[in-house]
């Protein structure tokens, strides 16, 4: 962040653009659709450790998606960008409703990343996965994913919100501890 502002009820955030980058929308595009898992393992530690830090700092970014992550193609860093639908997690004077907003937050966030790798693993496969059965269609299987990358997609899209996990048992999560 370069510099902010506020506005009436808006807070107007001045973000750099580092050069050279694109999307990571685009830079799947030419990537024809999808990356190789080594790649995207790279880069999903990036979006969970940039939607932790918002997390810490009681935001929840609340638009995670590949148009919404800026990579600088020569050093592979990515940015998280276009916080205008991002929420403030309150500090609410009661600890539960405080600790509801945060899990809900987290939730969230947990599987829009997870829908994220999706993307960034399968490309147009992706609006085929409704259920974790859908990850045994033939077209997913040929591309050869790991079994790790298979228990970090369900975790993310496919548990039950009481067993979800947080954005620190899904960084430790092996997925990301191999390549």
């Amino acid at each position: 962040m370069l510099d902010w502002f506020v506005e009436d009820r808006l807070h107007i955030l001045i973000l750099e653009y580092p050069r050279p980058c694109v999307t990571l929308a685009t830079f799947l595009t030419r990537h024809k659709g999808r990356l190789r898992e080594n790649k995207a393992r790279y880069l999903m530690r990036q979006a969970v450790n940039a939607a932790k830090h918002c997390i810490d700092h009681n935001i929840c970014h609340d638009d995670l998606h590949n148009e919404n992550f800026l990579i600088n193609t020569k050093t592979m860093e990515l940015k998280l960008i276009d916080f205008g639908c991002g929420l403030l997690i309150s500090s609410s004077s009661t600890p539960d409703a405080e600790c509801n907003e945060r899990t809900k937050a987290v939730e969230q966030t947990v599987y829009f990343l997870g829908d994220l790798l999706l993307g960034m693993t399968v490309g147009d496969e992706r609006n085929r996965v409704h259920d974790l059965d859908a990850l045994d269609n033939p077209e997913i299987k040929a591309l050869g994913l790991s079994k790790e990358w298979r228990d970090v997609i369900n975790l993310c899209m496919f548990t039950p919100s009481a067993n979800m996990p947080t954005l620190e048992e899904l960084l430790d999560h092996e997925w990301f501890k191999q390549g």
